[in-house]
């Protein structure tokens, strides 16, 4: 089956220098089965991306459009850096198109086309990675449906980065397939992908990536796909391959490892990428677990060519993998019994794809289902309350309070603190519940969701800033280590511009009493709010005005380049964008559709006098919504109180200039 062809309609005539909307193209970077990928200057934002322009026979199809979109936003709001960032999609001059982050690197396919097998310990790494990306996304409920080589990228120092979320999806939902063309390379599609029995969600992406996993290590897929019907068959019924026969430099335990990630039956896989990433870390010899976690760690993001780095005091974006269960080691599946109506069923199905010679990938996600789903059979019970992988006692240490800036606290001392947590995952998200039984430097409890990999917690509380009593967030950020603990920070923000923040380490001493805690699987869901679209980097401009006429003053018009976060409460009506800065911070409140700012602080005015400024602006959510914010616009009003300095009116804008 041809992946790649070498034209298609619609993209004809172009040609390095091409304009297509604001765009100019400069060199073709790659074909595949969906389009053409070019390196392409974005003109408004003075920047190179990688764009994907999308073969004319997807513009017409509406359903497949909407599903793109919808995909595609989902996918650029996940803050994983093992995800291609995604900046924008859309449709210009009659092309349907993809706007990406610029990866200096080589795609896996032609990594292991090149070089052959990347030997034990550069393959977990890369797995490592990859399963990183997925469960991030599998947590928001995207399922990425075409894991493959080609589909990975190799940046600079072995950074990896999975690319391509939705439009698998999208093509399955408006059925768009033909011959030449398939939905998902058959190398690495799952049996009930293939018309087996099984519901059709996330364990998909995992024996995919099982299937990636096995041709690192051997340099082959794990069936032979010179022949269409033979490795659709071989899916279904085949015995499953070992990497360590005939491969003595093959630790035997990654047997295991391929057997249970390429289970047929779903739910005798591994119940999330992370847990089959930490499987084959332990199959890896000693020697070879070292020489992994050295690849692991000398991985840097692959920054857009030629473009700055993150802004300066973002946090590092450093992969940690998801730890394996504490309630058991890795599971064999049982031995495949034989099923005649299933094989007659895969024989029938591949003779019909032959003759007709259309490709038709059974099962696919409806727009009506939801985008991951829960096995429902008896053989898959559902999870008690405290299986998830964030359930134990810990002790709690937090490093010394630090300015924005980083600069240490006066007088502020690392404390340490006991907390008590139970977790479940159910479908595509995990809960956990945490209650803390000794110490008083975070809130006393806290509600967990995990996003993009991380465990977020966020709640209010009232504090002291600047002279007078405020509204104070406090947001505790966790990321699951090799160890089994959990690492992160502590955030202390406030609307007035009070911020602190501490590291956290969560270590694991043991089992838990889950006497007065609440069930994570009664919480409500997490609902998402549309402020969770203000983050990256943004300028700012703000100008003061009085009696409408702009400023001439000292300061009346102002420049600054800003780093934001949001971090919102789980009900999603209330949020905390922080906006920091070489120049200083600025916290904007989300509520009601829209953001405030609302602070007070002492000052001096140039014309004579000490007294404070009192600031109150909106900012309304743009219309329609925007996933990521690339405008925003806010009015105001600032008063001088107690000093010679008069008061004034603001407009501020601020525009997005990257990640």
């Amino acid at each position: 089956v041809a992946d790649e062809p070498a034209e298609f309609d619609g993209l004809h005539g172009l040609r390095p220098g091409s304009r297509v909307g604001h765009y100019r193209l400069r060199r073709l970077l790659g074909k595949g089965g969906f389009g053409h990928v070019w390196e392409a200057e974005d003109t408004v934002m003075e920047r190179l991306v990688a764009l994907k322009l999308l073969k004319s026979e997807f513009s017409g199809n509406e359903k497949f459009r909407q599903r793109l979109f919808r995909e595609a936003r989902a996918a650029g709001r996940l803050h994983e850096p093992h995800v291609v960032p995604i900046h924008q999609c859309g449709e210009v001059d009659g092309h349907l198109y993809i706007d990406m982050r610029l990866i200096d690197g080589t795609d896996l396919d032609g990594v292991l086309s090149g070089q052959g097998p990347l030997g034990p310990a550069r393959a977990v790494a890369m797995v490592r990675q990859i399963a990183a990306a997925l469960d991030a996304a599998h947590h928001a409920g995207l399922i990425h449906r075409d894991v493959k080589p080609a589909n990975i990228l190799l940046g600079r120092d072995e950074f990896a980065c999975l690319l391509d979320f939705g439009l698998a999806n999208a093509a399955s939902d408006a059925k768009l397939t033909s011959t030449g063309f398939t939905v998902g390379t058959f190398a690495y599609l799952a049996p009930e992908r293939l018309g087996a029995p099984g519901v059709v969600d996330h364990r998909a992406d995992i024996y995919a990536l099982t299937c990636v996993l096995y041709e690192c290590l051997t340099g082959n897929p794990p069936y032979p796909t010179g022949d269409l019907p033979a490795v659709i068959g071989a899916h279904l019924t085949a015995p499953i391959p070992r990497p360590s026969q005939g491969r003595p430099h093959i630790p035997a335990a990654f047997d295991h490892v391929i057997a249970r990630g390429m289970a047929k039956t779903p739910a005798d896989r591994y119940a999330s990428a992370g847990e089959l990433a930490a499987a084959a870390e332990r199959a890896l010899s000693t020697p070879n677990q070292n020489h992994a976690e050295t690849v692991a760690a000398g991985t840097q993001p692959a920054w857009l060519a030629g473009g700055p780095p993150p802004p300066a005091g973002a946090p590092p974006h450093a992969w940690q993998p998801i730890p394996p269960p504490p309630w058991g080691g890795p599971v064999i599946p049982p031995a495949r019994r034989t099923n005649r109506a299933l094989i007659a069923g895969g024989i029938a199905m591949v003779v019909t794809l032959v003759i007709v010679g259309v490709v038709l990938v059974l099962n696919v996600t409806h727009e009506d289902q939801p985008p991951v789903a829960a096995p429902t059979t008896s053989t898959s019970p559902s999870p008690s309350p405290d299986s998830g992988p964030f359930t134990g006692s810990y002790t709690a240490q937090f490093g010394a309070f630090a300015d924005i800036d980083g600069k240490p606290r006066d007088g502020s001392q690392p404390t340490k603190e006991s907390w008590r947590t139970r977790s479940v995952c159910r479908s595509n998200t995990c809960v956990a519940t945490a209650s803390r039984t000794s110490g008083k430097t975070s809130l006393p409890a806290f509600v967990f969701d995990q996003v993009g990999g991380s465990w977020v917690g966020v709640g209010t509380d009232s504090a002291f800033c600047d002279g007078a009593t405020t509204e104070r967030f406090i947001i505790l950020t966790l990321r699951p280590q090799p160890d089994g603990g959990m690492a992160g920070d502590l955030y202390l923000e406030t609307p007035w511009g009070c911020f602190d923040k501490a590291t956290a380490k969560f270590a694991r001493t043991g089992g838990v009493d889950v006497t007065g805690l609440p069930d994570p699987a009664g919480q409500a869901p997490r609902v998402v709010s549309p402020a969770e679209a203000l983050y990256g980097r943004y300028h700012g401009q703000i100008v003061h005005s009085r009696n409408g006429t702009p400023g001439t003053w000292p300061g009346a018009k102002q420049d600054a380049d800003f780093g934001v976060k949001t971090y919102c409460l789980r009900s999603g009506d209330r949020c905390m964008s922080y906006l920091w800065g070489s120049d200083g911070s600025q916290p904007l409140v989300f509520a009601n559709g829209e953001w405030t700012r609302n602070s007070e602080y002492a000052s001096s005015c140039p014309t004579g006098g000490k007294g404070r400024v009192k600031i109150s602006g909106q900012y309304p959510l743009p219309q329609p919504p925007q996933d990521p914010v690339t405008h925003l616009v806010g009015h105001g009003v600032q008063k001088e109180i107690g000093t010679t300095c008069t008061d004034s009116d603001f407009d501020e804008t601020f525009d997005r200039t990257g990640d």
